[in-house]
């Protein structure tokens, strides 16, 4: 028979086989060091797994504190539990979510904004079993689109004063040249 096609203890098994750890190490490392927080939890809000970053995110210490602590994920860390509801049922009608974006908190209580790539996993039988994705914080660039859009309304009464001004300041001389 053909060497390159076998069954097990085929040439290209036994070089999967080798290459294997190596290569679970490289996605580890992605996993262990991406500056997104990558997740997997039950529907029902509990962590399963989660990167360092995650943590973060959230506002605890490593991956292990997040799992310990949260038992619900929509009482914890949703502003409303009607906001993961929503979440849920967008999951299941369209299987995931794409650039998602949801206030959320951390485990001070302060508000985070976020974008959520996420899809879910279902059994034989149609039901969700977990959820995977990856969580981007985005207070930063939200607060800065906050900033600059007050700056724009500034910045159109500024203008809109100042054409009120030369409108009467024109309006005052006109009155001036007439006499």
């Amino acid at each position: 028979g053909n060497p390159h096609i076998g069954k097990d203890g085929s040439p290209h098994r036994r070089q999967a086989e080798k290459e294997l750890p190596a290569t679970e190490a490289k996605y580890r490392s992605i996993f262990e060091n991406a500056m997104e927080g990558i997740f997997r939890t039950s529907p029902d809000g509990i962590f399963l797994e989660a990167n360092p970053a995650m943590a973060g995110i959230f506002g605890y210490d490593s991956p292990r504190e997040l799992i310990e602590s949260v038992n619900n994920l929509g009482k914890q860390h949703y502003i409303t539990e009607e906001n993961r509801d929503f979440f849920l049922k967008t999951l299941a009608r369209k299987g995931k979510v794409v650039e998602f974006e949801e206030q959320l908190k951390d485990n001070h209580g302060n508000t985070i904004y976020t974008s959520l790539n996420a899809h879910a996993v279902f059994d034989e039988n149609g039901q969700m079993t977990y959820i995977e994705g990856i969580l981007s914080d985005i207070t930063e660039r939200r607060q800065a689109l906050d900033e600059l859009s007050r700056l724009n309304k500034d910045l159109e009464q500024m203008v809109e004063q100042r054409t009120q001004d030369l409108l009467q300041r024109t309006q005052e001389l006109e009155k001036a040249n007439i006499k």
